[in-house]
């Protein structure tokens, strides 16, 4: 999945037992997300939901999750 994504997208991609923090990302690429894919149990920060003024969707996936 992770491959195909790459193929179509832009991707940035953490390690889910490491906290997110927006910061890491540079301003350039903040203004330029527009969507986010986390697995239902860990979702999105309201921190990185507001550093994201591009946001317009959140996409969690995972084992029972439609």
């Amino acid at each position: 999945m992770k491959a195909r994504m790459a193929e179509l997208f832009t991707v940035h991609h953490f390690v889910p037992d490491d906290p997110f923090p927006p910061s890491d990302l540079s301003p350039e690429a903040r203004a330029r997300i527009r969507a986010i894919a986390t697995e239902a149990h860990r979702g999105a920060s309201g921190e990185l939901i507001a550093a994201l003024p591009k946001l317009e969707i959140i996409c969690c996936f995972g084992v029972g999750t439609e």
